[in-house]
């Protein structure tokens, strides 16, 4: 997970979306963090913090259920 953290810090500064799909019924409490939606900015081990929120996470089976699966996805891409 650290290096998942430095990593996005890194692309924060570039044009940059990434989006996560949860399938399945496991634990994505760690995408949700990655996601930082509701909390402050992601930031790495050494402190640094993202410049913008880059990540979008989505729990596929939530997402489908209530017909909003694309909407869900495409939420934080910038346009």
């Amino acid at each position: 997970m650290p290096q998942t953290k430095a990593l996005l810090v890194d692309l924060s500064h570039f044009a940059c979306s990434v989006i996560i799909v949860g399938v399945g019924d496991e634990d994505f409490s760690n995408m949700r963090l990655l996601d930082s939606d509701h909390s402050a900015k992601l930031s790495d081990d050494l402190g640094r913090t993202c410049a913008r929120d880059i990540v979008q996470f989505v729990e596929f089976k939530k997402a489908v259920q209530a017909g909003c699966l694309s909407e869900e996805v495409l939420r934080e891409v910038p346009k």
